[in-house]
């Protein structure tokens, strides 16, 4: 009976995207225009891995969007600090 249960609740309860899921959420919600959308799920990423550089650049390139600019150099200037050897923070500017 125990077993059946646990069998039931592990289907019932889905499990965490990871945070390569939450990027490409994150991107194409980018892509697509929701911005509204976009913050939330970048907003829970940089929670679970704040030294994650692409996080910062994903964010940079979301305030770029909505044409925050003091904040997208904030952003992509702290994606560059984690990871120095990356292009992608400095192909968005």
């Amino acid at each position: 009976m125990l077993t059946i249960l646990l069998l039931v609740f592990a289907f019932a309860v889905p499990a965490p995207e990871s945070v390569a899921g939450l990027m490409q959420r994150a991107a194409v919600q980018i892509k697509l225009g929701n911005y509204t959308g976009a913050e939330p799920v970048v907003a829970e990423i940089l929670q679970r891995a704040p030294q994650a550089s692409s996080a910062h650049n994903l964010l940079g390139l979301l305030r770029l969007e909505e044409g925050k600019f003091d904040q997208t150099r904030q952003d992509l200037t702290d994606a560059i600090r984690l990871n120095p050897d990356s292009a992608h923070p400095r192909m968005s500017t």
